[in-house]
């Protein structure tokens, strides 16, 4: 079941990076660009999974190869989460401030998302010198209490863009019941793009935060069924990530549409 969705998952994260980076108009869109790194980012840690794996299934190996790869698994995964708050941050900014150039924020969401991940692997590291991972799953270890700086960082995170999110929906909505658009949402010329941004996210959000949350069962004390919920949603994130930001995004099939159209002119 774990290679089946996360073989799913790579399997369409590709082709979805590489449309991304193809069609100029959203190589160069913010919110396309962020997307594009949410997809790499997950795409990369479910690779990181099944080498994970592979260590695992070792007979013998050497006990570092087992901490490069769960550092690296944290780093990948830390950095998903991250991506996602510059994603919510992202909406937020525009719908709050409108006038600001919120072009150069992306060289900002880089430098968090790749960045400070590794000062937060190198704390865990250092902070659970003899006990980083469990050489048994490669993976943090529960004994030394490691796994709980991931999880709550996830956590934290998960809250954040909750919040946010909720804002963007708040103002919005208060917009389209008013049948005025205010000037701090003046970025858009219909308020329901701001929220239908914000809500393209959420399906995303809630498998993020489903994974986790049942990892914290698993943690505490899982059963055979939250083992298996664990695999099947943490497996098909890359997945979700194809059908809510590509397959059924109305702006991708335009720029799809527009694309084809440039192409055919050329043509001509």
């Amino acid at each position: 079941m774990t290679y089946l969705c996360l073989g799913l998952s790579i399997c369409v994260s590709i082709p979805t990076y590489i449309s991304f980076m193809y069609i100029r108009t959203l190589r160069l869109n913010t919110r396309f660009i962020i997307v594009r790194n949410i997809v790499l980012s997950v795409c990369l840690r479910d690779l990181m999974f099944l080498f994970t794996d592979f260590v695992t299934s070792l007979a013998s190996k050497p006990s570092y190869l087992c901490e490069v790869t769960g550092a690296l698994l944290q780093y990948m995964s830390t950095c998903a989460f991250l991506w996602m708050l510059c994603a919510s941050t992202d909406i937020w900014l525009k719908v709050h401030f409108p006038y600001f150039n919120h072009a150069n924020n992306i060289y900002f969401y880089r430098s968090l998302s790749y960045i400070s991940p590794m000062f937060i692997v190198c704390a865990t590291i250092g902070g659970f010198r003899s006990g980083y991972v469990d050489e048994n799953s490669c993976w943090l270890s529960i004994t030394s209490q490691s796994m709980w700086v991931f999880y709550s960082t996830a956590i934290v995170l998960i809250v954040l863009i909750s919040i946010e999110l909720a804002m963007v929906a708040c103002k919005t909505t208060q917009a389209l019941k008013n049948s005025v658009q205010p000037a701090n949402i003046a970025s858009t010329k219909d308020p329901k793009q701001s929220r239908n941004m914000a809500k393209s996210f959420l399906p995303l959000l809630a498998v993020f935060g489903i994974t986790w949350i049942l990892g914290i069962f698993l943690v505490i004390g899982g059963t055979i069924i939250f083992d298996l919920l664990f695999v099947i949603v943490n497996g098909l994130q890359g997945f979700v990530l194809f059908l809510s930001q590509f397959l059924f995004s109305k702006q991708v099939h335009n720029a799809w549409t527009e694309s084809k159209e440039r192409a055919t002119t050329r043509t001509l």
